[in-house]
């Protein structure tokens, strides 16, 4: 299969900015060290570490939650 390169939309790339600049900004979940930032009808998943933001999951919300917990577990 072809490398590709992966692009991120302008409202993407601020999101993600936004996290590294002010990470605890974003409500905490009720999974262990995880955080979600909303964006419509998707949200991202993060945990912060000391020297790293670690992006869990981007999900649909519109999706069934409990496929969530498989993801993120």
């Amino acid at each position: 299969m072809a490398k590709r390169k992966i692009a991120w939309t302008n409202t993407a790339a601020k999101h993600l900015n936004i996290i590294a600049k002010n990470p605890e900004a974003f409500k905490e979940t009720d999974f262990h060290n995880v955080r979600e930032s909303a964006m419509g009808h998707f949200s991202i998943y993060y945990k912060i570490t000391c020297d790293q933001i670690i992006v869990v999951a981007f999900w649909d919300n519109r999706q069934d939650p409990k496929k969530l917990l498989k993801e993120i577990s």
